[in-house]
């Protein structure tokens, strides 16, 4: 499995609006706002600190009201000191994280969706807890569409690129891409369960962008080789 910083930098790389060009006929625009999206998503792997948080972006729900309790929420704060930071056997880590991860409820799981989602929790945390999504497994599958379903705030394509809102919106689309390529990584496990995820976000999530990257998921599905958004990943 990989280390946060490798997770979040290789969510979406440019290579990949030569493919969808070629292979979904994107138009301009929508080739031009994937590469924004893999612009930000890398931009985000080489900071600790994103603006997801600090412009306080209006588009997202409130940080969830978590009990002080929460297995997630601490999680969170744990991994959160730890981000690029890891100087040990990162594999082990990512085996404990995984080990207790798997006996989080749903409802903890849905915590870390739904701060996915806040507007208030930092942008580091934010791509924190799609990540440790990505290791909870077939439990997380719920969480994982919400984020990869839930909408835009705004058309992307109707803003100047160099404003502020655009880099927001940039980096939601990153953080939803993320939760896509998650699934497709799930569908390895049980490709029919994984397909109707992915067709239920088809129909719900307006974003061509977005849609292009769940059309490529479930292309794999369909040839028999499921997986298909993390092997062009690992390609390029």
């Amino acid at each position: 499995m990989k280390k946060f910083s490798a997770f979040a930098a290789g969510i979406v790389l440019v290579g990949a609006i030569h493919f969808l060009a070629k292979t979904f006929s994107a138009s301009e625009s929508e080739t031009t706002s994937i590469a924004q999206v893999a612009t930000t998503t890398v931009a985000q792997a080489n900071s600790a600190t994103n603006p997801l948080q600090d412009s306080h972006s209006k588009s997202s729900a409130p940080r969830p009201q978590a009990s002080a309790a929460s297995a997630a929420t601490t999680l969170l704060k744990q991994e959160k000191s730890l981000l690029y930071s890891q100087n040990g056997d990162w594999s082990e880590h990512v085996a404990q994280l995984t080990e207790k991860l798997s006996a989080f409820p749903e409802s903890e799981l849905k915590v870390l969706g739904e701060t996915a989602l806040s507007s208030e929790a930092h942008g580091d945390e934010r791509t924190l807890a799609v990540y440790l999504l990505s290791l909870a497994g077939m439990k997380a599958r719920p969480a994982l569409i919400t984020i990869a379903q839930s909408a835009l705030p705004q058309n992307i394509n109707n803003l100047d690129p160099h404003s502020v809102e655009a880099l927001q919106l940039e980096q939601e689309s990153a953080l939803r891409v993320s939760a896509i390529t998650a699934l497709d990584a799930l569908a390895v496990q049980d490709p029919a369960k994984v397909q109707q995820d992915l067709e239920q976000i088809l129909l719900k999530q307006k974003s061509s962008t977005l849609q292009s990257f769940v059309r490529i998921s479930l292309q794999g599905i369909e040839q028999g080789r499921p997986g298909k958004l993390n092997r062009l990943q690992e390609s390029l």
